[in-house]
């Protein structure tokens, strides 16, 4: 873990897996803290990137094309602090 004072990790994009190779529909969402009892309602949620993609298939990743993504940072110092 970084230390306290940690610095900013800046998110700019994402690839994901799928075994497909058809257009596949996505959405990535994120929050700032703990996702402890956050699961199973949007609250607090942010939605960083939602689209479709052609998938690359098996063994490979598909990225999330930088105009459908939303950049986010994670707050240094690591535990709930340093989560998104």
């Amino acid at each position: 873990l970084p230390p306290p004072a940690g610095p900013v990790v800046v998110l700019n994009g994402l690839d994901f897996y799928t075994e497909s190779t058809d257009i596949v529909e996505f959405e990535l969402w994120s929050r700032l803290g703990s996702f402890k009892d956050a699961k199973g309602n949007y609250e607090g949620w942010d939605l960083i990137a939602s689209g479709t993609v052609e998938g690359r298939g098996f063994g490979r990743y598909t990225a999330i094309p930088e105009d459908m993504f939303t950049q986010v940072s994670i707050p240094g110092g690591g535990g709930e602090r340093g989560t998104r």
